[in-house]
């Protein structure tokens, strides 16, 4: 039998070993030393609490076998733990903590409770990552967990793993704009860095470079994006992104710049070159704000060709984890700035796949040329150049940068009741006047990013955040609208042109190659076609076959070869199968008989039936010479 001494001893250890939480002011623990006697044994908070804080940081107080305290050991850095962290379902619960780096700087860092299972060693790596010291001897280190998970803290605060809106607050990993009923924090199993930073005033970033935008519809553009990826929600508009294609030194990656300061410093520009992961990561990161990606032309082609979709859906791939169950998709909504030498279609071609048209809408192509002799600049502001714009634009970002985009998310936060049906209504009346009579749902699809982010530039000049004139942000809109529209080609589906241009490079390519002159087939003597797609034959003016064969040069035989053109009958299974690749051949033959390019029988829908030069009679397409004439 053990004395009421040792029992002392035996439950005080115990008690502090185990990590029981203070969470009452006293409690009673009852011992015995038989089954007739009971004694109770009353233990205060204080004397349960082994640990201690001072300056230096958070001291262990632990009892040696006899119950004697020993001398206190070093556990880290002074690190307090302000408040209790979960999610709105109740679960993903956690640990807000902050504390001082050595340069005196505040951290403040939600960890996982998950994290604190195991050895904790990835916790305390991230925390060693943002400058707690903590000790390096093995058993006094891993009291941190023990120390963390003792703390009687009576705050509770929702967490989010989330970029962006949650309610009326936006959120980033290091700081909460908003007034929620309830604060909210950044949690993230590991910390990421700090895009959202700043520097000077929003006075002094309208002053020193939002004033210099003015009369430059690609800078105009570019900033307004910006002030536009916080209200798509409000909005009720998709995700997407605008490219500015062009070539070397032209002003393009200027203007991404320029954009980027209005949310952060340098560190906010990303680049293309990446992996599909890592741009969902970027994605995530970036919710509900603008993602700037340079340099397209450093990604793999085949990443680009599905990045389009990728940003623009709103949701990462769906992944397995190790129980081999679905893990939680990462999502994001956003608007993105792209540049690059070369066009998405032009880098998705070197694949050799074709890019759909839903990744041209989705990721609209602006040309960065502005036609002013200047790149992708107008207005010059008095340099000398272009190049010295360029540079004072670069300078003076890094300078001041951070504080509007900031400012403008705390004047949408304030005024969030309101706003949502003001930019519906602007985004709606700019859209109208933009969209030209006779567009296709695409256009107009692109054409309500445009006006969305000529109704945010709009909104932001009249919170006083720009010191734009009224009018400019839609003025420059329109003016990227306009150029996209002609560099596209036109205002009708995409998917239409790409089909007659697909046909047309086929012809191009090999019509002198694969297609046997119909008048020489039978022709023993002449040249055999190799891996043959079909027959071609001249026809006159009114589209009748020439079929004389004579090689005289009096004037009427010269003057019907010179009126003469060329039509095609294309095999049926290489129609199919090689001419209308990647698209259906059935929506390709509608597309050329509404302009005229397909001629078929009277009785078939699509094709016909000659009488083929040593075939017979074949089904076969026919294309007139007017597929060579489409402006397309």
């Amino acid at each position: 039998m053990k004395d009421i001494k040792s029992v002392n001893v035996i439950l005080s250890e115990s008690l502090i070993i185990e990590n029981l939480q203070p969470s009452v002011t006293s409690k009673k623990y009852k011992s015995s030393s038989n089954k007739d006697t009971k004694k109770s044994i009353e233990f205060t908070e204080q004397s349960l609490d082994p640990f201690s804080a001072d300056e230096n940081g958070i001291w262990h107080n632990g009892l040696d076998h006899e119950g004697r305290r020993k001398a206190a050991e070093w556990v880290c850095g002074r690190l307090d733990v302000v408040s209790r962290t979960r999610d709105q379902s109740g679960s993903g619960w956690g640990y807000l903590v902050s504390f001082q780096d050595p340069l005196g700087q505040q951290k403040n860092w939600s960890i996982p409770a998950r994290l604190l299972s195991g050895d904790g060693a990835e916790y305390r790596s991230n925390l060693l990552n943002l400058g707690l010291p903590v000790s390096p001897n093995l058993r006094t280190r891993s009291l941190l967990t023990q120390y963390i998970q003792t703390r009687k803290v009576d705050k509770f605060t929702m967490c989010t793993d989330r970029v962006g809106w949650h309610g009326h607050a936006f959120v980033t990993p290091n700081w909460t704009i908003g007034d929620p009923t309830e604060s909210i924090v950044f949690q993230s199993e590991n910390p990421i860095s700090n895009i959202f930073s700043s520097k000077g005033s929003p006075q002094q970033w309208r002053e020193k470079v939002g004033q210099f935008c003015v009369g430059n519809s690609r800078l105009i553009l570019s900033v307004s994006t910006g002030f536009a990826a916080p209200m798509l929600n409000l909005a009720g508009v998709e995700s997407g992104g605008f490219h500015i294609r062009g070539t070397s030194s032209s002003g393009k990656t200027t203007a991404l710049k320029v954009a980027a300061s209005l949310y952060g410093g340098e560190n906010y520009l990303q680049r293309w070159r990446s992996t599909d992961s890592g741009l969902e990561a970027l994605a995530a990161q970036h919710s509900d704000c603008l993602l700037i990606l340079d340099e397209l032309a450093q990604v793999d082609p085949k990443t680009a060709a599905e990045s389009s979709y990728l940003l623009a859906n709103g949701q990462g791939k769906a992944r397995a984890n190790r129980m081999g169950t679905s893990r939680a998709r990462q999502t994001w909504q956003l608007l993105f700035l792209s540049a690059g030498e070369v066009s998405l279609a032009e880098h998705v071609s070197e694949t050799q796949k074709k890019v759909r048209a839903g990744q041209l809408v989705r990721m609209v192509d602006v040309p960065a040329d502005a036609g002013a002799g200047h790149g992708a600049f107008e207005c010059l502001h008095g340099f000398e150049g272009g190049a010295a714009f360029s540079t004072h634009l670069t300078q003076q970002s890094k300078k001041f940068y951070g504080s509007t985009g900031r400012a403008w998310l705390e004047w949408l936060s304030v005024n969030a009741n309101t706003v949502g049906a003001s930019i519906q209504d602007a985004t709606k009346a700019i859209a109208k006047r933009m969209i030209p009579n006779g567009s296709s749902g695409q256009v107009e699809r692109v054409a309500e990013r445009f006006a969305l982010v000529a109704a945010a530039g709009e909104m932001a000049t009249e919170a006083g955040l720009t010191g734009w004139p009224a009018g400019e942000c839609e003025k420059a809109a329109m003016t990227c609208f306009n150029a996209w529209i002609c560099a596209r080609g036109g205002v009708g589906n995409g998917e239409v042109t790409s089909m007659l241009r697909a046909v047309r490079k086929f012809l191009e390519t090999h019509g002198e190659g694969r297609f046997t002159w119909w008048h020489r087939a039978a022709d023993e003597e002449g040249v055999k076609t190799i891996n043959r797609a079909g027959f071609r034959r001249l026809v006159d003016s009114e589209g009748q076959p020439i079929k004389s064969k004579s090689t005289s040069t009096d004037a009427s035989n010269r003057k019907q070869i010179e009126d003469s053109s060329v039509e095609y009958f294309v095999m049926s299974e290489t129609f199919r199968s090689e001419v209308c690749q990647g698209f259906d051949y059935q929506a390709v033959c509608r597309v050329l008989i509404e302009h005229g390019c397909l001629l078929p029988d009277k009785t078939r829908p699509f094709d016909c039936k000659p009488r083929l030069p040593n075939l017979g009679s074949t089904y076969c397409y026919r294309i007139s010479q007017k597929i060579f004439q489409l402006d397309i």
